[in-house]
């Protein structure tokens, strides 16, 4: 393996080499998901601590927007701006499609879904949360 110079290793023509890619089998077709750089990921961090509720609602979205790429190899999006359009198109896709991208775009991105706390009720007793509203996963980075 060739030793690189920092210049080589920067180089924007180069820098999805670095990437770890993934077709994703979808009802229509196969989508192909790049793990994002480390500016776009510590990014996706940052707008999920936000104080607006609907940024920090679509954080599985977003970060599938962030992940898909074109059969040419570029981003779909690169801009803030794409970004918001992007996940209104997501929006009105099927939940499960949209769930099997984002397992994979957690995978290639060295993130996990892990279940949240476990939920008690009012006896202190366990109870089944498969089917619950409040049951929105916990990234942790492995």
């Amino acid at each position: 393996m060739k030793k690189l110079s920092f210049a080589e290793l920067c180089d924007e023509a180069e820098l999805l080499k670095d990437c770890r890619t993934e077709d994703v089998e979808t009802a229509r077709g196969i989508v192909t998901l790049a793990s994002c750089s480390s500016q776009g990921i510590l990014d996706w961090f940052a707008e999920n601590e936000s104080e607006d509720a609907e940024t920090r609602k679509f954080k599985g979205l977003r970060l599938i927007v962030r992940c898909i790429i074109n059969p040419d190899g570029t981003r779909v999006v690169n801009a803030k701006e794409d970004v918001a359009s992007a996940i209104a198109l997501l929006k009105r896709r099927g939940a499960h499609e949209n769930g099997r991208l984002l397992d994979v775009a957690l995978r290639i991105n060295g993130l996990t879904a892990t279940k949240g706390p476990e939920l008690k009720n009012v006896s202190s007793e366990p109870t089944d949360t498969t089917a619950s509203s409040t049951d929105s996963p916990v990234l942790s980075v492995s």
